[in-house]
């Protein structure tokens, strides 16, 4: 019959289109590579963009262990310890962030006349953050303006930290200086948020845990304790140069009628206990 050879026919054909369909050569691009292929890893300047303090990148010279002189942002690798004769960290330009990254800034011995951080006059924009501060005469001595140290513990220093230009100091633990904890000299800082614990701890009359000797600040919302007797836990130094304060929401106990020492040309929360003073400004006294 003649049906036979048609079917046949016809299966030949639809194999034929199927394997056209099917086969690897079909429908193919061109074969020239696009290009070498892109790197996968970011470089290390993308993973960490800042700039390690060592000896590398931060040179000392006579003065300092180590010496920023460019703007930009630092960090620690590990735990510093004082060069007997030099500053720790010495701050030469504006826009400079240091990040202790969660280590030390140590001197051990005599610690003479050096500070742990050094940032020089007329400079602006300085922070520091992040790590501990022990051991130097002053661990953070400022004349720059517009400074913020944060998140730092500064410890069993002779000063703690002394503030001639303008700066916010927040959220610190400050314990066990031999003198003050925190000296504002300047105007327009702000120190709020901290925890004070033994400083005065050479018990000198008249110093204090926060100690304000300039004009314009503002003292808020810090616990202050176990300063030495014969000093205050904050004072401000009674002068008629020294106006304008504000020392609001502070908790001050352990000093009796030591806790506050500030001159009335200032503005100040009523100074009592929590349960009697209702003043949302009050400063508490125990």
């Amino acid at each position: 019959m003649k049906t036979k050879p048609v079917i046949q026919f016809a299966a030949a054909l639809l194999i034929l289109i199927f394997s056209a369909q099917l086969s690897p050569c079909a429908a193919q691009g061109s074969l020239t590579p696009p290009g070498a292929p892109a790197p996968a890893m970011k470089s290390l300047s993308q993973i960490e963009a800042r700039t390690p303090v060592d000896a590398l990148n931060t040179p000392g010279n006579v003065s300092f262990e180590f010496y920023i002189n460019q703007p930009g942002s630092y960090y620690l690798t590990g735990n510093i310890t004082g060069i007997s004769g030099k500053n720790g960290i010495g701050i030469a330009a504006n826009n400079v962030t240091v990040d202790l990254n969660g280590f030390t800034l140590a001197l051990t011995g005599a610690p003479g006349l050096l500070s742990g951080v050094f940032a020089y006059n007329n400079l602006t924009n300085i922070i520091v953050r992040n790590g501990t501060v022990t051991g130097w005469n002053r661990g953070l001595n400022s004349f720059a303006n517009y400074c913020i140290f944060e998140n730092l513990v500064v410890s069993a220093n002779l000063y703690g930290i002394q503030c001639a230009g303008s700066a916010e100091v927040r959220n610190c633990t400050i314990i066990g200086n031999n003198s003050f904890g925190v000296e504002v000299d300047g105007s327009d800082s702000l120190v709020v948020g901290n925890h004070f614990v033994g400083n005065n701890a050479a018990n000198s009359p008249g110093l204090a845990a926060i100690y304000v000797t300039g004009s314009n600040n503002h003292v808020e919302n810090n616990h202050v304790t176990g300063s030495g007797v014969l000093g205050y836990g904050i004072s401000v130094a009674s002068s008629s140069t020294i106006t304008n304060n504000i020392i609001v929401k502070n908790l001050v106990e352990g000093g009796g009628a030591n806790n506050y020492s500030i001159s009335g040309n200032n503005d100040v929360g009523p100074i009592g206990s929590a349960s009697t003073n209702m003043s949302p400004w009050a400063n508490i006294s125990r």
